[in-house]
């Protein structure tokens, strides 16, 4: 039997393990497509000892929609192409392989389609999701379900990529062998009525607020730490602070009277550490040292973000 073979498009860590999953599983991985160094998204992993490891070739675009990008993608002859591409890919492409292009989405469709779908997951506090391939179509994760894996998030964005690494071992030794017996699989069509969408995340989304709750606060900073820049503290007009990890300090002994200090009150701070009173708990917060004197001194008051706007 002639053994499937698939183009993969991506510029994460998790489009490799998905490439060695699809060669462990027994089919042909006929070539990589990503994106040049200065184009390249936070969580993105470089291709090129794995491609010449595996001897797969490797192509680098700027646009993967323009002419150019297109007549090389044609010359990989693949039955499918599996994507997990950071932008919207044209009609065109989405036609190339021999029977269809596969969208990868780690939450169950049709709910939380749209952008930036796992520091969704941890900011709103949902603890179990699901990887799902689908059939792509010109609309953004709606096409016809193909597999649904359903996975732990964890508690930070570390963990949710992890697990859905995890979960994709089973999924695409699932997948092929449903693609083997049904080449032209056509899946499950998606319920509209459960259908929602998370818009693109922007630098409001990662900035800290003192007046939240620890929990909202620590999500937050948990779902952008490394290889993510970090949340965004604001400590006066002219600096912030970008947030690495953080954790809720026992007060009981340290700051018995932690409850009669305003939202933001700084009770400690050092060259990579400061701890303040968020709404319900006192937060230590590290941050990447900036080499710089921060404005941040134990008694000054930090103000919610909209008072240096």
């Amino acid at each position: 039997m002639q053994k499937i073979k698939f183009l993969l498009l991506g510029t994460s860590e998790f489009t490799i393990i998905c490439a060695n999953y699809l060669l462990d599983s027994g089919c042909v991985v006929s070539g990589m497509v990503t994106l040049t160094p200065e184009l390249l998204p936070n969580n993105s992993v470089s291709f090129e000892n794995f491609c010449a490891e595996k001897n797969i070739p490797l192509l680098i675009v700027e646009d993967i929609n323009n002419i150019t990008s297109l007549s090389k993608l044609k010359q990989f002859d693949s039955d499918y192409i599996l994507s997990t591409w950071p932008k919207i890919l044209s009609n065109a492409i989405l036609s190339i392989p021999r029977y269809f292009t596969i969208g990868s989405h780690p939450t169950p469709l049709p709910m939380s389609r749209g952008r930036h779908p796992l520091h969704w997951l941890i900011c709103l506090g949902i603890p179990n999701t699901a990887l799902t391939f689908f059939r792509m179509d010109n609309g953004i994760d709606t096409g016809s379900i193909l597999l649904q894996k359903y996975f732990p998030v964890g508690n930070s964005i570390h963990d949710a990529n992890s697990n859905m690494s995890n979960a994709a071992k089973e999924a695409i030794f699932l997948l092929v062998d449903t693609l083997t017996k049904y080449p032209e699989f056509k899946g499950t069509k998606q319920e509209e009525n459960y259908s929602n969408y998370w818009r693109k995340k922007d630098i409001h989304d990662i900035t800290l607020d003192p007046r939240m709750s620890a929990s909202m606060a620590l999500r937050i900073v948990n779902s952008f730490s490394p290889p993510y820049p970090g949340a965004v503290l604001i400590i006066s007009r002219e600096e912030s602070l970008r947030i690495l990890s953080g954790s809720i300090v026992s007060v009981s002994t340290k700051f018995p009277n932690w409850k009669n200090y305003e939202h933001g009150y700084i009770f400690y701070h050092s060259n990579n550490e400061i701890t303040l009173r968020f709404d319900d708990a006192v937060l230590s917060l590290i941050f990447f040292p900036s080499g710089k004197k921060t404005a941040c001194e134990p008694g000054k008051k930090i103000r919610p973000p909209s008072f240096y706007s």
